[in-house]
């Protein structure tokens, strides 16, 4: 919708800044309590994942839509972000 509608298009952009910022400050303050700088800002991080989560739904959209199982499970995914912050810790 937010790619058609400009309105609906502010409204997520400033939803996921909210988040980004918000999400950003703990991973820093994790970062921080681990000890390690990574090599994005949490902001910077947050917004990847925020990506790599939209991407991930609409692959399951057209996965679903064309009557093709998800490559990719929750399960998968879970592990890999587990994996990623188990990594800082």
């Amino acid at each position: 919708m937010a790619l058609r509608d400009g309105d609906a298009a502010a409204a997520l952009v400033e939803h996921e800044k909210r988040f980004s910022r918000r999400i950003g400050t703990m991973l820093d303050g994790l970062f921080d309590r681990a000890g390690h700088r990574p090599a994005l800002r949490g902001t910077e991080l947050a917004t990847l994942l925020g990506a790599m989560t939209r991407g991930i739904k609409l692959d399951r959209g057209i996965y679903a839509m064309g009557g093709v199982d998800d490559p990719l499970s929750a399960d998968q995914v879970a592990r890999a972000l587990e994996g990623l912050f188990r990594s800082v810790g």
